[in-house]
Order: structure tokens, then sequence, then C-alpha cells
């Protein structure tokens, strides 16, 4: 069933979502659901940075 999540493009949705439903603990809920706003969190930023430095390049070979 999850044979495909160490391949980079693969999506954990149906994990997540069952791994919540077994938890029976409302505060480790809240943790889960915070470890994975994080990791939402991080993939934007890091996600921002390549953008950025993908324009700073751009910029730096049309002004040489």
């Amino acid at each position: 069933m999850y044979s495909d999540m160490r391949m980079e493009d693969s999506s954990c949705d149906e994990l997540i979502e069952k791994t919540t439903d077994v938890l029976d603990d409302d505060r480790l809920k809240l943790l889960f659901v915070s470890v994975q706003q994080n990791n939402i969190d991080l993939c934007i930023q890091t996600c921002h940075t390549i953008v950025s430095d993908f324009w700073v390049i751009c910029d730096s070979l049309l002004i040489n």
C-alpha cells in the first residue's frame, strides 16, 4: 500500500489521515498536526528561496 513512499514525488496524504484517525489523545493529534504544518512551512520557505535564487541568477545574466 505504501511501497512508493520512498519516492521523492510520493504523497503520504492517506497515511497522514489514517495516522490522525488512530491517535486517541487530543494532545498527540495537535502535536502531529503541528509537525505537518511545520513541514509545509519548511517546503514553502525552501521553494521561496529557490525561486528567489533563480531570479537573482537571471537578473545577473541579463545585466551582463
